[in-house]
């Protein structure tokens, strides 16, 4: 059987799904599919909260891999970053780690300007916030934008491509919110 542009996304994506929810070890594949574009797992790393437990594991796939951050961040090649949840995060306490990252790895004038978009980001996550086993995927299309997808379904599109940089900042910029983060990300250890 053959497996087509859209079936092959959604089986590897389901089985993410379901090394997390049994609590596995997070595994990705090294390869997936995306607009029958082959994207590579550059690297992935676990965010930890103040309390050292970790609150998400983030992977990050592109079409060509790199461990220079700066041309993964000004490249407008295909990217997607999948965030999976590794503990339920209330709303409020996402959008404040959001905030508080992109307020470190953004100069006024970057966070002002894509003040907007992050607003627009922001009204995209569900209300009650993230459960243990949810996942959240942000691909960037160039010419098109950040295109969001909760947990299977796609919930927005944001143009531009300010935002998904916004996004890879806070894992990859220069004042990154882990520095072993940013190292397994770009594929220099990874996790």
């Amino acid at each position: 059987m053959k497996l087509s542009g859209v079936w092959l996304p959604l089986i590897l994506v389901c089985a993410l799904v379901t090394a997390n929810a049994v609590g596995a070890p997070h595994e990705f594949p090294e390869q997936i599919v995306v607009a029958n574009k082959v994207l590579v797992l550059n690297g992935f790393a676990t965010r930890s909260g103040v309390d050292g437990k970790s609150v998400y594991t983030v992977a990050l796939y592109l079409e060509n891999s790199s461990n220079d951050a700066n041309r993964i961040l000004e490249s407008d090649e295909m990217k997607r970053s999948i965030m999976l949840f590794d503990k339920p995060l209330k709303f409020s306490a996402a959008r404040k780690m959001l905030f508080e990252d992109l307020i470190v790895n953004l100069e006024p004038e970057q966070l002002s300007a894509v003040g907007p978009e992050v607003v627009e980001f922001v009204k995209l996550a569900p209300p009650d916030g993230f459960k243990q086993g949810d996942w959240i995927q942000f691909d960037h299309f160039n010419g098109e934008g950040t295109v969001v997808t909760y947990n299977g379904t796609r919930v927005g599109l944001i143009t531009g491509k300010a935002l998904y940089q916004a996004l890879l900042l806070q894992w990859i910029g220069s004042r990154p919110i882990d520095r072993k983060l940013k190292k397994a990300i770009l594929g220099q250890g990874i996790e």
